[in-house]
């Protein structure tokens, strides 16, 4: 079974945009999660 390898090495001359896209995704996601928990609450 292959897995996608989606490390981010620090010698990557673009390593800082890539780290700085995942954490857009990544609040993203978590203001969504956030609207799922507010909504299931209710």
């Amino acid at each position: 079974m292959s897995y996608k390898n989606n490390a981010i090495s620090s010698d990557d001359p673009k390593a800082i945009e890539k780290l700085t896209e995942k954490l857009h995704k990544c609040e993203e996601l978590q203001t969504l999660m956030k609207k799922a928990n507010h909504n299931a609450v209710r």
